[in-house]
């Protein structure tokens, strides 16, 4: 089984820098509601590949009303369920640098529910703000296999 690394991108989100040098990357980043919907189908997809999500990534935009928040936390958990079987996998909620203190409170949060989710296991929560990982370490290296990046319209995009 191959490892696989899925980055599910909020809406007016910015791409996660930090994972520049990973590959096998699914990112999804459709409008409005169906985000959700696109992220189950694609990690079903990767299943019956045979392919396991090690390294789940939810880049995450500025929005702190209370929809998006309970929608951000929907797509969290739907991740921490698919890296949780995996061994040593990784969520990781990213922002961009310079978040508001809104939204990093709302991050630290969500990133504390969904850690007492993975009890247990051996997968665990990240925060990243911008190009800086916040309180929190990383771990030893980085998931490598081959790269795929899916936008909303499955055109492909570039890494910069």
């Amino acid at each position: 089984m191959t490892a696989a690394v899925v980055v599910v991108m909020e809406r007016g989100s910015e791409w996660p820098a930090h994972i520049e040098d990973l590959t096998n990357v699914v990112g999804l980043s459709p409008d409005g509601d169906d985000l959700l919907l696109r992220t189950e189908e694609r990690l079903r997809a990767l299943e019956r590949r045979g392919q396991a999500v090690r390294v789940a990534v939810l880049a995450c935009n500025a929005a702190t009303e209370p929809a998006a928040l309970v929608h951000r936390a929907t797509l969290a958990h739907a991740l921490v369920g698919t890296v949780g079987h995996a061994v040593h996998g990784r969520v990781i909620l990213s922002a961009k640098e310079g978040a508001s203190a809104t939204v990093r409170r709302d991050l630290f949060s969500l990133a504390g529910r969904l850690t007492e989710t993975l009890r247990g296991t051996s997968a665990s929560v990240h925060l990243w703000l911008g190009s800086r990982l916040a309180g929190v370490e990383l771990g030893r290296g980085a998931t490598r296999c081959r790269f795929t990046c899916v936008s909303s319209d499955d055109r492909s995009l570039r890494l910069r």
